[in-house]
């Protein structure tokens, strides 16, 4: 289900990374004569003014929109859950990310540029900073047991190898 949630006017610099005359510009083209889209409590320049899409069928007729809104209750869930395991690992009670998963939330961070404003909205600064050190630490633990699984195959065959070796010369002297 979508749900139409109100944003101050420094939310949305913050998580757009926009200046305030180009949110103003892009605030005045939704609210143009004959189109009000959105409703302000106050003006486009001003910080504290709380924006909320008002026309239902904005909502439910742009696709381009409700494919935003999809992503980012997607991006939310998967910081919440991300949250979550970071907090349980600390606490040595669950695991760090592995294969598919940590593919997935390299995937999810690439994606979601999770930045601190736009985090804000669903966790604390935090929980931010603890699951971007939890995908890091997993990240390096990874690599670490895959070369060490490396080095694991490669002593493997190099007793193979001598033990082939030593055979050979007990065969050859006998």
């Amino acid at each position: 289900r979508r749900v139409r949630r109100a944003a101050t006017v420094a939310e949305l610099e913050a998580v757009t990374k926009s200046t305030l005359p180009e949110i103003a510009k892009t605030l005045d083209a939704f609210r143009a004569e004959e189109r009000h889209f959105l409703t302000l409590s106050g003006r486009p320049s001003d910080l504290e003014t709380r924006v909320i899409i008002t026309h239902e069928s904005l909502i439910r007729r742009w696709e381009t929109l409700q494919r935003w809104v999809d992503e980012e209750r997607d991006a939310r869930d998967a910081l919440c859950d991300y949250a979550r395991r970071a907090h349980q690992w600390k606490l040595g009670a669950g695991t760090r990310l592995t294969g598919v998963d940590l593919v997935l939330a390299r995937r999810w961070r690439a994606n979601a540029k999770p930045n601190p404003p736009w985090a804000a909205r669903y966790v604390t600064q935090a929980d931010l900073a603890s699951v971007l050190s939890y995908i890091d630490e997993s990240g390096r633990a990874e690599r670490w047991r895959v070369w060490s699984l490396r080095v694991g195959i490669v002593a493997v065959i190099l007793a193979l190898a001598t033990l082939a070796l030593t055979l050979r010369v007990k065969v050859v002297q006998e």
